[in-house]
């Protein structure tokens, strides 16, 4: 998250907040440190959820949800790595006997991500994407795989292009579906963010514009919010 911060600051000021909250909500998710569950898909869910009588299983439910929001917000605010660790495993121990909740499986992908666990985080998004097969939950899995290094260049890129071909259904997703297609290695893309970044007087082109100036490395990294 500091190297954001970091290079979201070499723009100009009066875009910094705008751009630092859309990278946020790009990559990985605002949704997650605010403690709602927009990445794991369960927002339609959790409308769902309060049309239902309440019974003892909803109560547990939602006693899980507050759980859950508890450890992200814990384990956001502590740099002590062996807390955040002790944070980890006990969600881990919720998950146990709850290994489909949508909500815990993209904390616990967040959190393996934060401690650099990059193996055990492309288990959990590969579950999560079982459940919640999104364009931004195939997005993050395509950056877990380029940051193992052990998928072929050819099949990565194919991995960005099935994340585009999801993110494209939504229109909501433009600048999304553009990082996708551009870290495909797509010539397209890129022309296409310099068309959008060369707009200056929109969020969306001091985004397009930082992802065309970050090293592909870095970029990874802030889409894994590492």
């Amino acid at each position: 998250m500091l190297l954001i911060n970091q290079q979201l600051k070499l723009l100009q000021p009066k875009v910094f907040y705008s751009i630092n909250k859309m990278v946020k909500s790009i990559f990985f998710n605002m949704a997650l440190l605010l403690g709602s569950c927009c990445l794991a898909g369960c927002v339609d869910e959790a409308k769902q959820t309060q049309q239902k009588i309440a019974t003892p299983q909803l109560k547990q439910n939602i006693s899980l949800e507050q759980e859950i929001n508890k450890l992200d917000m814990e384990f956001k605010n502590t740099a002590d790595k062996e807390k955040q660790n002790e944070l980890l495993n006990q969600l881990s121990m919720l998950l146990e006997n709850n290994p489909d909740n949508k909500k815990g499986l993209a904390s616990r992908t967040w959190m393996h991500l934060t401690l650099k666990h990059f193996e055990l985080a492309l288990i959990d998004i590969n579950h999560l994407l079982e459940l919640v097969p999104s364009g931004t939950n195939k997005l993050i899995k395509c950056g877990i795989e380029e940051k193992l290094e052990t998928t072929p260049t050819v099949e990565l890129s194919q991995c960005y292009l099935s994340a585009a071909a999801l993110l494209q259904k939504s229109k909501d997703y433009k600048i999304e579906f553009l990082l996708a297609k551009y870290l495909s290695g797509s010539p397209e893309a890129k022309q296409e963010l310099k068309e959008i970044a060369n707009n200056a007087t929109t969020d969306e082109a001091a985004a397009a514009e930082y992802f065309l100036n970050i090293p592909r490395e870095k970029l990874i990294d802030a889409l894994l919010l590492i």
